[in-house]
């Protein structure tokens, strides 16, 4: 997810500024020898620049301070000190960072508890909208995210890329803390604003079916279409994960949803090859001739043409109709033979596909076959009555 990036991103910025210095005047040099004696967890250097008159809130050239520094390294000590010298517990990086991000997003408890009782803003969101909350959540910080809740921070509040805390925990697998979130009061269905994906899309594309089957108990809505209309469905279809296709089946998703594509889960489970989706699917109620609008093709063609045996038997085996044709008049027998896989061609013409049918441009599979230079499917084809 790109809240993750904008967290990485906020980390390296900072830390690289706190340990990276230039060329600095004495007062400059002073005021960076604080920011990293404060890193370093240096408490005689830090209270004996205090003491030399070093402004506490002296900033780097992103904006970062000393609190922030001991704050993101978890050094409590150096944080006391600071706070106790009058430290702005809500001064802002250039950035937006705040020294309560940089302790709640590595998971420093102690510190975030010091700097939540010391009066910092439990709902300070970055340059990029990623609240306070958000930092914990996406790497896993249940007590941290705890503090932050029970001192009332806001469990729905959005970035600006329209992600949430849960999305962050839902998308990383952490079911502890996205429990915590959602006995918090957090939105299951909210949206992001980049691929309309919510927390159980994001869940399933992480391939995470513990947090699948935790927010579909907490009634997450399993038939969300992204901006793109794919489900949690389908998407956990494309990446073969049976045990989330298991759970969302169980939840009452909708089987033959179609994405903007036109595809179904069915559809993207054949054309991947995941035989044990596919069965799932089937038996769940998909439509094995659904026809996507766009071309008019059927699971079974895609399969054929990918060359998935397994599948192309199964399909054929649950009443999958062999001589459909797209909106070209091409054929999965067409698409086995023109792909050079002969073993689903003997099996597409030994279920009755029509070895004589012509695309709308008068062209056979036998064409197809010698056209790809696929001569052991020519020789078959031949056999089995082919003309040329």
């Amino acid at each position: 997810m790109k809240t993750q990036r904008l967290f990485a991103i906020s980390i390296l910025v900072l830390a690289a500024s706190i340990v990276i210095n230039g060329c600095a005047t004495t007062t400059q040099g002073a005021e960076l020898s604080l920011i990293r004696s404060a890193a370093n967890n240096d408490c005689l250097a830090v209270e004996r620049l205090l003491q030399a008159g070093t402004a506490v809130d002296s900033r780097n050239e992103v904006g970062a301070t000393a609190l922030m520094a001991a704050a993101m390294f978890g050094h409590t000590e150096i944080v006391k000190l600071l706070v106790d010298a009058g430290a702005n517990v809500n001064t802002e990086s250039t950035d937006g960072f705040t020294a309560l991000m940089g302790s709640a997003g590595w998971g420093h408890t102690e510190v975030t508890r010091l700097l939540i009782a010391a009066g910092a803003d439990v709902d300070a969101q970055n340059k990029d909208g990623l609240p306070v909350l958000s930092f914990a959540a996406e790497q896993g910080h249940t007590e941290a995210a705890k503090l932050l809740l029970e001192a009332g921070a806001k469990v729905n509040t959005r970035a600006a890329n329209g992600t949430t805390a849960l999305m962050g925990a839902a998308a990383n697998g952490y079911t502890e803390l996205a429990t915590l979130l959602i006995e918090a009061g957090a939105d299951v269905n909210t949206q992001d604003k980049i691929e309309g994906a919510t927390a159980l899309i994001c869940a399933s594309y992480n391939r995470h079916s513990e947090m699948v089957r935790v927010l579909i108990a907490a009634n997450a809505d399993v038939n969300i279409c992204s901006s793109n209309g794919r489900t949690a469905l389908t998407t956990a279809s494309y990446l073969g994960e049976p045990r989330i296709v298991e759970l969302l089946i169980a939840g009452k998703a909708d089987v033959n949803t179609q994405t903007n594509d036109e595809f179904t889960a069915l559809y993207i489970a054949s054309q991947e090859g995941h035989t044990d989706v596919v069965e799932l699917l089937i038996t769940a109620g998909a439509d094995v001739n659904a026809q996507d609008k766009i071309e008019g093709a059927t699971a079974l063609m895609v399969t054929s043409h990918r060359g998935h045996q397994e599948v192309a038997r199964l399909l054929i085996d649950r009443g999958a109709r062999v001589n459909s044709q797209k909106h070209d008049g091409v054929t999965a027998l067409m698409l086995a033979a023109s792909s050079g896989h002969l073993e689903i061609v003997r099996m597409l013409v030994g279920a009755g596909s029509h070895i004589h049918a012509k695309t709308k441009g008068g062209t056979t599979a036998l064409a197809l076959a010698s056209e790809k230079g696929h001569s052991e499917i020519v020789d078959f084809l031949k056999e089995a009555g082919a003309k040329e």
